[in-house]
Parts: structure tokens; sequence; C-alpha cells
């Protein structure tokens, strides 16, 4: 028969292994080298990946490192615009008030002076006879017709005007001698005038 080869416990081929007995110190002492074994090779390990998170901090705080000065020379531009920005609008603002109280000034001008003329065109004058006239105008026009029309009605109104002009003109409107407090007659009209 042939022997078969056959992994057993103990047992290889058929023949009994035989097994050193050995003693307890000596298998204490086993155990111990076999832990700092153990232990050396975990302190390699160890080392080893110190070392690669050495090397990649070592070249991260270099891309770490841009990417902080990219952001702070972002933020620092950034931060000269606003600042360019806000002076630009600050003097706009000063410039838009100056802007305002001028108008203002101007309006209140505008306010006296349409008051005084309001009060002016209160007041009634015989040579504001004169004042009330106003001068024709020739209106122009492309079409002939229409435009003889006009210049017929300007002559007519031309003439009306300069009789009215010239009978303002002749009227004597002189003030008297006699004044008396606040009065003044007038030759030309009886009726009393307040200066």
């Amino acid at each position: 028969m042939k022997k078969q080869l056959q992994q057993t416990n103990g047992h290889i081929n058929g023949t009994k292994q035989h097994k050193s007995k050995l003693s307890i110190p000596e298998i204490e002492a086993f155990i111990t080298e076999a832990q700092e074994v153990l232990a050396s090779r975990k302190k390699k390990k160890n080392k080893k990946k110190a070392k690669n998170k050495q090397e990649i901090q070592q070249s991260n705080p270099t891309l770490l490192q841009k990417f902080q000065d990219f952001r702070l020379q972002k933020m620092s531009k950034n931060h000269h615009q606003e600042k360019t920005k806000r002076k630009f609008l600050e003097k706009e603002v000063i410039l838009r008030d100056n802007k305002l109280s001028d108008k203002d000034k101007e309006i209140k001008e505008l306010q006296h002076v349409i008051s005084t003329q309001e009060k002016a065109i209160s007041k009634t004058f015989d040579t504001s006879q004169l004042l009330q006239l106003v001068k024709p105008v020739l209106r122009s026009s492309n079409n002939p017709f229409t435009y003889l029309k006009n210049y017929l009605r300007f002559r007519t109104e031309i003439r009306e005007y300069n009789k009215q002009v010239s009978l303002v003109g002749k009227a004597k409107v002189y003030p008297t001698q006699d004044v008396k407090q606040e009065e003044v007659t007038l030759e030309n009209t009886q009726k009393d005038y307040y200066a």
C-alpha cells in the first residue's frame, strides 16, 4: 500500500512528529522576545506613518501657504476696491448735497422774485395799458393762400397796435402839486391813488 500524504494534528505522512519540551522560563523568554519584536515592528510602522505624514505636511504647507496667500491678496484687493468706492461715494454725496443747497438757494431767490413781481402786477397804473398791449407776429406757412391770409391779418393787427400805442403815448398823466398826506390826485382822472 501506498502511503497517503495526509496532514493531521501531530502526524505527517503517518509518522508522529517529535515535539521538544521547553521549560516555563524559556517559554516566558520566547514570549517576551515575540512581544519585543512586535513592538519594534509597530514602532517601525509608526515611524513610517509619521514620516509619510511629515512629508505630506511639508508638501501641504506650501500648498496651504499659497492658498492662504492667495486668499489674503484677494481680500486685500477687495478691501482696497471697497475703500476707493467708499471714497468716491462720499465725494458724490458731498457734491449732491452742495448742488441741493445751491438749488434751494435758487428756489428761494426765485420765490422772492415771483412774490415781488406779483406785487408789481397787482398794482395798476395808467401806463400799464401800454404794457398790456402785445405786438402782433406774422405767422408763416408753406401754403401761399394761408400765408396771404396771415399777412393781411397781421397788417390790420399792426395798424391797431400802432394806433393804441400812439393813444397811450398822447395821454397826459401827471401828478399835481396837491399832496394830502398819502393821497395824490391826477389831472386826467379824478381818482385818488395811494403812493
